[in-house]
């Protein structure tokens, strides 16, 4: 999986997820759900971050500045699955068995 994290270089805060985040690896970072969009801000700087993401697994495959918001792109690899994935009809909601 790809994730997306974005901050200054001074911030307080981090955005580390979107839509379909790690609920578990969010509760670690300590981010919380931002009210009117779907995603997760984490009371770190961006280093820490970075740091606490590569303990995870995760690794920087690019990095981007937009007007001093920094952007990085973070890859983690997992095994290949035994099976093909399933969906669900709405994002977020459980797949429904047959």
């Amino acid at each position: 999986p790809y994730m997306i994290i974005s901050g200054t270089a001074t911030g307080l805060s981090t955005t580390v997820g979107t839509r379909g985040a790690d609920l578990q690896l969010m509760a670690e970072l300590g981010a919380k759900k931002m009210k009117l969009t779907q995603i997760y801000s984490a009371p770190l700087t961006a280093v820490e971050v970075l740091n606490f993401l590569e303990l995870k697994g995760w690794k920087v495959v690019a990095m981007a500045d937009n007007e001093g918001w920094l952007k990085w792109t973070l890859h983690r690899e997992e095994p290949l699955p035994t099976s093909p994935p399933t969906y669900s009809e709405k994002p977020g909601q459980p797949t429904s068995s047959a």
